[in-house]
């Protein structure tokens, strides 16, 4: 046998030797190698970010919590967060609520929602925890430290399709909660500011800064509680009697001096943009736009449908966001803004220079 053939027999046995050794290997799956997609974000208080992944893990950054940190990472199939100064509250695709307390002496009353089921959204005010059933009750916890005899009766509340907490309101003696029927009614428990014009026709209603709330109706025109007509009655009487006010889906409140200079955007349906007392050109060409976001430190963003972040800047650089694209979702906090992007990827920016690890 020739010194050629012995090399190729010699190069066969050791590619033999190396499959046979491959094969008692145990298999790498494609979940081993695949990064897990973002699919949502949301701001707790002090800047503490919760990241959900589509595989329903949570992964917790900025904080200083590592207790908690560890609890929430360690919950699964989760589809929304809500945090507090002293609790963290998860969903459960499955209906079920978790949750972490933070502080042992504000989170009294609470433990409950381990018991509610069938909820798919959570929110609270002040000392209460509330929570949306799938059809449409409202689930409670409250916090007796605070003198209260008894958590106040939802039970008459029935066919809910959205809930928020009122600002700068009543209910429990300083809390209320608005809530919006599958039927387009308005209603709200606590001594909430009065609203102006009719309770019906309802589409959604949102928070407005510490001025109460707003509620958009079917045809897109909007409806004000009595605290927002006191605080700016000039732009508001404009905004309600304006035909270029129909057809939003989403309004912001610019408040850059924090004061009641209120300035209205409104996002209509058509992708454009609709504003009152705010004087700026560049707004007005702003188009094609899938979701509008205010912070009256970061400025005003508009998010275009093929992701395009566009940017008018208030206290910070105007050139920071300039590279952000394919951006799905906004959150802004305090000190740090984070961009979800349609690939499940982030983005961020913080004022602080802290990672995102």
């Amino acid at each position: 046998m020739s010194i050629k053939a012995i090399s190729i027999l010699k190069g066969l046995f050791a590619i033999m030797m190396l499959l046979a050794f491959l094969i008692t290997l145990e298999p790498v799956s494609y979940a081993d190698l695949a990064e897990k997609n973002c699919v949502d974000i949301f701001m707790g208080n002090n800047d503490v970010v919760f990241l959900i992944y589509d595989d329903g893990s949570v992964s917790v950054h900025h904080t200083l919590n590592n207790e908690m940190k560890q609890i929430v990472e360690s919950w699964d199939n989760i589809i929304q967060i809500h945090a507090r100064d002293d609790a963290v509250f998860g969903v459960r695709k499955d209906g079920h609520v978790v949750w972490a307390e933070i502080s042992n002496e504000t989170a009294h009353g609470f433990s409950s929602v381990s018991s509610w089921k069938n909820i798919t959204y959570v929110t609270s005010t002040q000392n209460h925890v509330f929570g949306l059933t799938k059809d449409g009750r409202i689930e409670v916890a409250g916090d007796y430290y605070f003198g209260l005899n008894e958590v106040a009766d939802f039970s008459d509340w029935d066919h809910i399709v959205q809930i928020i907490p009122g600002n700068g309101e009543v209910l429990f003696e300083d809390e209320s909660l608005i809530g919006v029927k599958e039927n387009g009614t308005l209603i709200f428990k606590g001594n909430i500011s009065p609203w102006v014009g009719r309770l019906d026709g309802i589409r959604s209603v949102r928070p407005a800064l510490t001025f109460g709330a707003i509620a958009i109706k079917n045809d897109g025109s909007l409806l004000f509680n009595q605290s927002l007509w006191e605080t700016c009655p000039d732009s508001v009487n404009k905004i309600v009697n304006s035909p270029d006010w129909r057809g939003i889906v989403k309004i912001g409140i610019f408040n850059p001096n924090l004061d009641n200079n209120l300035r209205f955007l409104g996002l209509k349906a058509d992708g454009t943009l609709v504003t009152e007392n705010l004087n700026s050109p560049d707004l007005l060409h702003w188009n094609n736009l899938k979701d509008i976001q205010v912070s009256y430190y970061y400025g005003i963003f508009g998010i275009q449908k093929d992701g395009k972040l566009l940017h008018m800047p208030s206290y910070v650089d105007g050139d920071v966001f300039k590279t952000w694209d394919g951006i799905e979702k906004l959150s802004i906090g305090e000190n740090i803004v984070i961009g979800l992007r349609t690939d499940g990827t982030v983005v961020y920016f913080s004022e602080t220079g802290v990672q995102l690890e």
